[in-house]
């Protein structure tokens, strides 16, 4: 009884100092931003984005609204599209306490580092041993990675995942060893907390825990029917966030979104800079990696001297295993197998380093125990020396994690005021156009722009969208000198305030001769120009060609007058909207199955004998050709030259192009009907089919050859890089020259700037907007909106299709005058994802109930399994 109360005792001394620790571990961390001014805001690269949304919850709230739909953001954008809700409902209500970002930002990240460095000591001193965890938490909050990924990176909506995983260890690894209903629940409960803060992570975290967990099995060191009811623990955290995770994760809503860019994967994808390189965004302490080398070195030596208890073979050498399956992991598609891994593609596997980071922090833990250990049947002097070698080993590792080596940025709104000063503009966010900025700026921008009523086209934080694809493209357009495609989409969002580099003055001259921008203020740098020419939401759109396909991004940027189609597929469109198009293009169409093949075929012969002009640039034929027009790429020969034939009716000025060897290959076409342009190799001696036509019903398709499309600038950029001094190939502007005289031959509109909508008034609130018009001729009016499937339109209080082009809201409105509402509503999916996490949580009802029963039935059936097969379970 006396060893026990000594027990709880000690337990409440280790735990008050543990706290302490772990609090000024924590504002250490901090650095500089925990004495920073309150007035000012952090610098980090997404931070200020997340509080734009707390801010815009916050006061929704305040003011009894609980929105769906942020009318602001990114043309007027779901709440939580691609991050899940839970970061910004935590901050919510501190945020409604102080009205203050930096002090919001401050607690948050205080209390999610602070109980995620306590999570660390209960394991350590739960499963290792007393008094030795206490530096765990000091390892892992002074960790460079978590707090660049916490102050740095402004990842908040990672941070409760980063707090609830060291607890979510505690909890899975106590119910291998004991399986009780109760563990189970709260195994289901911190997994569906986690990923209500992020989900991608949380996949992976699962991931490599159950690949850990499955070598336990092998080992015997946990039962296998523990293993699957922790997978079915894993399964119920996703039943029971359906209501989120089913519109916001699998695109059965909006088919395609969310999605992850390529480029933010390897951007977060490891290398070996990341634990080596000191200076690097994304570093590993050092340190930490060498003392987990030296856990792992000491657990085998008190392994081979029988000096390792039960409790470190199951939970020492799991944080062991972890933390190297884990730091293989994070080199993401650099691994030659990980592309086979389950949506490995979506994955941003640098991230999971943050699990890493716990696992290491308690392996530090664990050297200084095991370095203990070794003294413990020693004289005085030994267990002096290794006390000395302990202080020394945290001495050493504190002066090289020195968090105060880092400064953290800060910002102050008194410039954006300044520029906003320069315009006498006021009224409410949806009375002026938009704001838009174009640069290396950061997520400030959104916030400061929404704090001071603007509606803006841009954000922070949400990468799966289709508008977020069309802001990257500007990347590429703005070195192939692509500055119409970034005018168009300016125009088409409504933008009269624009931030800009002063490099970028080209677009602003792209501008002006549709709307009168005028520089209005200098900012760092950079020109704020305003236009007060009268701002429109509702627009009309006069482009007749209509482009989609695996390669029509470059063509969509290149040629801004066509229709960038929201689906890859023919079949995902209508008749009627195909049918209003003077051309449709099909750039590299998907023809894997017959099905597909007589599918693109039916609805082009419908479109050719409806009097659409229909272009097809195949890709390279594997097993079906479209209307037996067989795409082969070979490879270029001597002098190889895209030449005009005398049939041709394309109109141009171009007869001959010089094709740039360094291509290495040609898309060659056979099967023509009648060949307008042919490549011609080896001074005639060789010709192909490249341009040309295929009668089909009562018309003919006309067929690209070549892998035209990709000679563009946009996509030379894209695929090669942009060249030194942006000399791009000769042919690149050749064949631009031919693709525009090829659309004029067939009647495409090259206007593509919008008119106004002829409304009479228009009302905004968060759920949407009403309106009335008056219109003289019936047409579809394009709303400068985001589109989802959740808007519902009524005209006249009956229900009114709501389409889409190029991610904003299409509605076809009859002439006269009418009144016309959308709201933002929930779809059949957001129903279904409602429906199933009810179900799920009365499942896990019953599923926690009769958890013993259900229990000792899996047994049995195992046992049964078991004896069939003859295997020891």
């Amino acid at each position: 009884m006396i060893e026990l109360l000594n027990d709880k005792y000690q337990f409440r001394i280790e735990l008050f100092l543990a706290l302490i620790i772990t609090a000024v571990a924590c504002c250490a961390g901090f650095s500089n931003l925990l004495f920073a001014s309150n007035d000012l805001y952090p610098a980090s690269t997404d931070a200020m984005g997340h509080m734009a949304k707390v801010k815009f919850l916050a006061e929704s709230v305040a003011r009894g609204e609980f929105p769906t739909w942020f009318p602001y953001w990114y043309n007027g954008s779901t709440v939580v599209q691609y991050y899940p809700p839970l970061t910004y409902w935590l901050m919510v209500p501190i945020y409604l306490l102080t009205h203050n970002v930096m002090v919001t930002f401050k607690i948050n990240s205080f209390i999610m580092l602070f109980l995620s460095g306590i999570g660390v000591w209960f394991f350590c001193r739960c499963y290792i041993g007393r008094w030795c965890g206490l530096f765990g938490p000091v390892a892992f909050c002074l960790q460079p990675y978590i707090l660049q990924t916490f102050f740095s990176q402004g990842q908040l909506a990672q941070e409760p995942v980063v707090a609830v995983t060291p607890w979510y260890l505690v909890a899975l690894l106590s119910y291998g060893q004991k399986s009780t209903a109760k563990k189970f629940l709260l195994c289901t409960l911190l997994c569906s907390l986690m990923i209500l803060s992020h989900p991608n992570s949380t996949f992976m975290f699962c991931l490599c825990i159950m690949v850990v967990l499955i070598v336990f099995v092998i080992m015997k060191k946990i039962p296998f029917k523990s293993y699957v009811f922790i997978g079915v623990s894993i399964m119920f955290a996703g039943i029971l966030t359906a209501f989120w995770s089913l519109v916001g994760v699998t695109g059965l809503e909006n088919p395609g979104v969310p999605y992850l860019l390529g480029e933010a994967a390897m951007t977060f994808t490891a290398t070996a800079d990341w634990f080596l390189t000191p200076t690097h965004f994304f570093f590993f302490a050092i340190p930490i990696s060498l003392s987990s080398i030296g856990a792992i070195m000491m657990f085998s030596f008190l392994a081979s001297k029988r000096k390792v208890s039960k409790n470190d073979y199951y939970y020492v050498l799991f944080c062991i295993m972890l933390t190297v399956f884990s730091v293989i992991f994070s080199f993401g598609l650099h691994l030659p197998l990980f592309k086979y891994l389950p949506f490995a593609e979506n994955f941003v596997p640098g991230r999971i380093l943050c699990l890493t980071s716990v696992s290491a922090a308690i392996l530090c833990s664990y050297l200084l125990y095991g370095i203990q250990k070794l003294s413990y049947d020693k004289g005085r002097n030994v267990k002096l020396f290794t006390t000395i070698n302990c202080l020394s080993i945290v001495v050493l590792i504190l002066i090289n994690m020195n968090p105060f080596r880092f400064e953290y940025g800060t910002n102050s709104d008194s410039d954006f005021k300044k520029m906003i000063d320069s315009i006498d503009f006021d009224g409410e966010n949806f009375e002026k156009g938009r704001y838009s900025f174009l640069g290396p700026f950061d997520s400030t921008e959104t916030y400061f722009s929404m704090t001071n009523n603007f509606s803006f086209t841009e954000g922070w934080n949400i990468e799966g969208t289709p508008h977020n694809q069309a802001i990257w493209n500007h990347i590429i357009a703005i070195p192939s000198g692509d500055f119409d495609y970034i005018v168009k989409n300016y125009a088409y969002w409504n933008v009269r305030s624009l931030l800009v580099q002063k490099k970028y003055e080209n677009i602003i001259s792209n501008l002006i001769p549709k709307y009168s921008f005028v520089v209005k203020a200098e900012r760092d740098g950079n020109w704020f120009y305003y236009c007060d020419s009268p701002s429109s939401y509702f627009l009309t759109d006069k482009r007749n060609a209509l482009v989609f396909g695996k390669g029509s991004s470059a063509v969509a940027i290149e040629f801004p007058y066509l229709v960038k189609g929201s689906s890859n597929k023919i079949s995902d469109y209508p008749f009627e909207e195909l049918e209003k198009y003077k051309l449709v293009y099909l750039c590299e169409p998907s023809v894997e199955t017959i099905q597909e093949q007589k599918s693109i075929e039916n609805t082009v012969t419908h479109l050719i004998n409806k009097g659409v002009t229909v272009l097809i640039e195949p890709a390279a034929t594997k097993s079906f050709s479209l209307f037996d027009v067989a795409a082969s790429d070979v490879v270029l020969e001597d002098s190889p030259t895209l030449q005009r034939q005398y049939q041709s009716p394309i109109k141009s000025a171009i007869d001959k192009i010089l094709i740039d060897e360094k291509f290495g290959y040609s898309r060659v076409l056979f099967g023509l009907d009648d060949e307008y342009y042919n490549l011609v190799q080896n001074d005639g001696r060789l010709q192909n089919g490249i341009i040309g036509v295929k009668r089909v019903g009562k018309g003919q398709v006309v067929f690209l050859g070549m892998h035209l499309s990709q000679f563009l600038k946009p996509a030379y950029a894209r695929n090669w890089g942009v060249p030194q001094n942006n000399e791009f190939p000769e042919c690149t502007a050749d064949v631009t020259t031919l693709f525009e005289d090829i659309f004029r031959t067939y009647g495409v509109n090259t206007n593509f700037w919008p008119d106004p909508f002829p409304i009479k008034n228009a009302y905004w609130n968060y759920k949407g907007v009403d309106f009335n018009y008056s219109s003289q001729v019936s047409q579809e009016m394009t709303l400068s909106v985001t589109y989802t499937p959740r808007w519902k339109a009524t005209l006249d209080g009956n229900l009114l299709e709501v389409g889409q082009k190029e991610n904003l809201i299409t509605l076809y409105l009859p002439a006269g005058e009418h009144n016309v509402s959308l709201r933002y509503g929930v779809t059949i999916f957001g129903i279904i994802g409602y429906s199933i996490s009810v179900i799920g949580l009365i499942l896990l009802f019953v599923f926690f109930k009769y958890y013993d029963i259900i229990l000792y039935r899996f047994s049995r059936l195992c046992d049964s399994f078991s004896k069939y097969f003859q295997f020891k379970t």
